[in-house]
C-alpha cells in the first residue's frame, strides 16, 4: 500500500538571457548582482531578494536573481513584481525565480523577460496548487540548454491517480512545459516517467495486471518500459502475465528485497546471500556477478554476518559490502579482512555516538571516520574509540568543522603523529592533542 507523502510538483524550464548593456562592471556577475538589489529596492510586496552570481569572465557573467514576495501576495501583485524583476537588463546573463511560503506551502519558479502571458500562468498554476491541492511545495526550476520542461509530483495515495489529474492541470494552463511528466512517491518506490499526452498506456496495463494478482511492492513505469518488485519468491509467471497485457513491453522483475543487476552467472552471490540471510536479517540486497552490497539494520547484525561467513575476498569471487540501514556504518571485502574493523565500529556503535558519528567507512583504503563538531571530551573519547583499529591502517578523521587530519594507527600515538588538513587554529590544535591522549590512554 502506498503510504501518503507530501505533493512535490517540479518544473524544468529553458534559463533565460536578458539584454546587455554597454557599460558595467568588469564583474559583471557580482555587477549585476549589486545592480538588481537597486533596481528591486521599494518594490511593492517584495519580502527579500536570493541571489548568486558568478563572474565568468571579465565583462561577462551569470545572475541567479530570485525574488522572494510577502507570503499574502495576490496572484496580480505576483505579476507586478515579475514584471519588474524581468524588465532588468545586465550585461550578466540573468535566470529570473519568484518565490514565497504561505502557511506550510513553499512555491519558487522561473519567470522570463517579454513573456507576461506565460508568467502569469505560471503564478497562477503555482497558486492552484498550493490553494487546491495537498502540495507542500512547487518549484519550477531552471535546466539549462534545455527548452523542455518536467513535471515531478511527490504525490499522496495513487500515484498513476496524481499522474492523470497533473495530465488535465497542465494541459489547462498556458505554462512553459514539455510533454514529459514525471510522477513519484516522497521515496522513489512507485515512479512514472511518460508523455503526458500518451501517458504510458502499454506499461501501465502490464502494471495493472501484475498488481491485480501480486502484491507489488515497488514500480517504475516509462513509456515503453515497466520495472515491477513483488513481495512473493522469484517466479516466471509475473513476467508472463506482463507480457501477455503488454507484449512490446519490456518488462523487468524483482522479487523480495534482493535486486539483481548485471549479466553473468549470480550463483555464487546468491550462495553468499544465502549464509548471509542464515545469520540475520537482510533489509535488501542487490546482488551482480561479482559483487553483494548488503544493508541490515543495525551493526548487531552486520557483526553477526562477518562471523559467520568469515573474511573475504574468498567468497567465490564475490566483493562483500555491508551496511547499516541509516548508512552510519559500512565495510567492504573488497581486498581487506573486515572482521579486523569490528571492534572499531563496535565502539563506534555506543550511545555516545548516537548524534555525534555521521559516518564510519571500512575497506581496503583503511577507515574514515565523520563526526560533528566535538567538544575536548568527546575527541578524547573519540582516539580511544580509534584505538582498537589494527596496526598500520590509515585512517582518515573529520570532526564536524574543525580541521580534519590522517593517521597511521599504532600502539601508541603522539599529536605529531596526526597529519592535519590545513594549519590547526588554537581550538582545533587542543582538540588533536585530546585525540591524541584518548588514543594513547588505551595503549
Amino acid at each position: 500500500m502506498i503510504r501518503r507523502a507530501r505533493l512535490l510538483l517540479v518544473l524544468l524550464v529553458g534559463l533565460s538571457m536578458t539584454g546587455v548593456t554597454a557599460c558595467g562592471s568588469v564583474d559583471a556577475g557580482s555587477g549585476a548582482a549589486a545592480e538588481f538589489r537597486l533596481w528591486m529596492a521599494d518594490t511593492e510586496h517584495v519580502d527579500s531578494l536570493d541571489m548568486r552570481s558568478n563572474n565568468d569572465l571579465p565583462w561577462s557573467g551569470t545572475l541567479w536573481a530570485g525574488v522572494v514576495v510577502e507570503p499574502d501576495a495576490t496572484v496580480a501583485q505576483i505579476a507586478d513584481v515579475a514584471r519588474r524583476a524581468t524588465s532588468f537588463e545586465s550585461r550578466a546573463s540573468t535566470t529570473f525565480t519568484i518565490g514565497y511560503t504561505r502557511d506550510d506551502f513553499v512555491a519558487r519558479f522561473a519567470v522570463f523577460p517579454g513573456a507576461t502571458a506565460a508568467n502569469l500562468a505560471m503564478i497562477q498554476l503555482a497558486d492552484h496548487v498550493g490553494r487546491s491541492t495537498a502540495a507542500t511545495e512547487f518549484t519550477a526550476a531552471e535546466a539549462a540548454g534545455r527548452s523542455e520542461a518536467s513535471v515531478t509530483v511527490t504525490g499522496p495515495d495513487d500515484f498513476l491517480v496524481v499522474f492523470d489529474e497533473l495530465r488535465t492541470l497542465l494541459a489547462a494552463k498556458d505554462v512553459r512545459a514539455g510533454n514529459l511528466l514525471t510522477v513519484h512517491d516522497e521515496d522513489e518506490t512507485f515512479s512514472i516517467v511518460a508523455d503526458r499526452t500518451t501517458g504510458a498506456t502499454g506499461p501501465r496495463a502490464a502494471y495493472e495486471v501484475v498488481l491485480a494478482e501480486y502484491p507489488v511492492t515497488a514500480a517504475q513505469l516509462t513509456d515503453t518500459t515497466l520495472d515491477v518488485r513483488v513481495g512473493v519468491d522469484e517466479t516466471p509467471a509475473v513476467e508472463a502475465l506482463a507480457r501477455r497485457a503488454a507484449p512490446t513491453v519490456a518488462t523487468t522483475v524483482q522479487f523480495g528485497n534482493v535486486t539483481t543487476t548485471g549479466s553473468g552467472d549470480h550463483t555464487a552471490a546468491d550462495s553468499l546471500l544465502t549464509e548471509l540471510t542464515a545469520a540475520g536479517p537482510v533489509v535488501s540486497a542487490v546482488l551482480s556477478p561479482d559483487s553483494a552490497q548488503i544493508t541490515v539494520a543495525d551493526l548487531a547484525t552486520l557483526a553477526a554476518m562477518y562471523a559467520a561467513v568469515g573474511d573475504g575476498p574468498q567468497y567465490g569471487g564475490v566483493a562483500l559490502t555491508i551496511r547499516t540501514a541509516d548508512d552510519r556504518l559500512a565495510v567492504s571485502s573488497s581486498g581487506g579482512r573486515p572482521s579486523a574493523y569490528l571492534p572499531v565500529l563496535d565502539a563506534l556503535s555506543a550511545s555516545l555516538w548516537g548524534t555525534l558519528l555521521t559516518a564510519a567507512t571500512a575497506d581496503a583504503n583503511g577507515l574514515d571516520v565523520r563526526t560533528t563538531d566535538l567538544t575536548l571530551e568527546q575527541a578524547h573519547d573519540l582516539g580511544a574509540a580509534l584505538a582498537g583499529t589494527p596496526v598500520g591502517v590509515e585512517i582518515e578523521v573529520r570532526p564536524g568543522t574543525g580541521i580534519g587530519f590522517r593517521l597511521v594507527s599504532s600502539a601508541g600515538l603522539v599529536v605529531q603523529d596526526l597529519d592535519t588538513f590545513g594549519e590547526p587554529t588554537g581550538t582545533e590544535g587542543e582538540l588533536l592533542v585530546a585525540f591524541a591522549d584518548g588514543w594513547d590512554a588505551t595503549a
